[in-house]
């Protein structure tokens, strides 16, 4: 019994991944994107959304220089906004790093759903908030600056 303990023991040792210490993010980035309209009436109006960006090579962030392409829906009741949507970072690796996002009005909240390469087994989560808003260049796109915040953990390979 005791051995087969430890032979337990050492074979999950073994073969567990190592996980390194939650890491902080901290950064600004802005992006730039369209919006079409799905649905619009005097209660509610449904809007996809499609935005990409560069996060600067500055800060303290996991993705340093990666480029950031977002998609989801916002939907509008009287004056409250809502959005639901998917990011996809890639790095100067070409990792992919995905996230689900969550907002209301000038802020919101997001989640590791996972990666690619170094980001294989990525978990974490933090906050957003919306720095600043940038007129329209053209009608039907719009430009926002965000600053995030939040921690994450990545599985080492052995």
């Amino acid at each position: 019994m005791l051995r087969a303990s430890i032979v337990a023991l050492v074979l999950a040792v073994v073969l567990a991944p190592s996980v390194i210490a939650a890491d902080r993010l901290d950064r600004n980035f802005c992006l730039t994107g369209t919006f079409n309209v799905l649905f619009s009436d005097k209660e509610l109006t449904l809007l996809s959304v499609d935005y990409m960006g560069v996060i600067p090579s500055k800060g303290s962030t996991p993705t340093l220089g990666a480029s950031i392409h977002c998609t989801g829906i916002n939907e509008i009741v009287g004056k409250k906004a809502e959005f639901h949507g998917i990011c996809k970072e890639v790095d100067t690796s070409g990792n992919v790093l995905l996230s689900d996002v969550t907002g209301h009005g000038s802020g919101g909240t997001f989640s590791y759903l996972g990666g690619t390469g170094s980001w294989s087994g990525v978990k974490g989560s933090g906050e957003y908030t919306v720095t600043e808003r940038e007129k329209p260049a053209e009608k039907g796109t719009f430009g926002q600056c965000i600053h995030a915040t939040g921690s994450y953990t990545v599985a080492m390979k052995k």
